[in-house]
């Protein structure tokens, strides 16, 4: 999750400039809509967990979300603007869902004199992972570029679609992990176990 967290938000600006040809400030205008869905997930994501439990929501959220990356390599120049806003937008948000899950979840069985500790360590973790995510985005560039004999200034569409798809693989994997998980993992912080209980 934390890989693929880290890659998208450097290989979008980068593929609208050097893919789409836009100038770095449409780059980031367009990059607003991925900023937006990663803040507009925010007041969602409380019910959203109290709804369907961490586990669920890890799983199905790492599913659509491996999904709007992989569909970010297949975006083009001629694909309209709107469909670019709606694809960053829902990419942001399920962004936001996974990670906040990500970085709760380890405290759920914390005591509370280890939590200094389990701070320091999952902002460590954190850092680490989103510094392996643009790495592998770099390498997974790098490589289109060395398999198609191209030089390092003559990045294509082409390339991106192979980094994404590296990127999405990636995230894939990691709902494999998530499965592992107990149903009930941190019912008690979100609620669900409860409220399931209750019904």
């Amino acid at each position: 999750m934390l890989f693929r967290s880290g890659a998208t938000p450097i290989l979008l600006p980068l593929m609208f400039q050097r893919g789409f040809g836009m100038s770095a400030f449409a780059s980031g205008g367009l990059t607003l809509a991925y900023a937006a869905g990663n803040l507009g997930m925010k007041p969602f994501t409380t019910p959203i967990l109290r709804a369907f439990g961490y586990r669920n929501v890890m799983v199905f959220n790492g599913l659509l979300s491996a999904l709007c990356i992989l569909a970010c390599g297949f975006l083009t120049p001629l694909t309209p603007l709107w469909a670019i806003w709606t694809l960053l937008v829902l990419t942001g948000g399920f962004r936001s869902l996974g990670l906040t899950c990500l970085f709760t979840l380890p405290y759920v069985d914390v005591a509370p004199h280890q939590r200094t500790a389990a701070t320091t360590l999952m902002s460590g973790v954190q850092q680490v992972g989103f510094g392996l995510g643009v790495a592998l985005g770099t390498v997974a560039l790098q490589g289109s570029l060395l398999a198609r004999a191209a030089p390092a200034d003559a990045l294509a569409l082409v390339d991106f679609r192979v980094a994404f798809g590296a990127v999405a693989i990636v995230g894939m994997l990691v709902i494999l992990q998530f499965l592992r998980l107990s149903p009930a993992a941190g019912a008690d912080v979100s609620g669900h176990r409860a409220k399931a209980a209750q019904g």
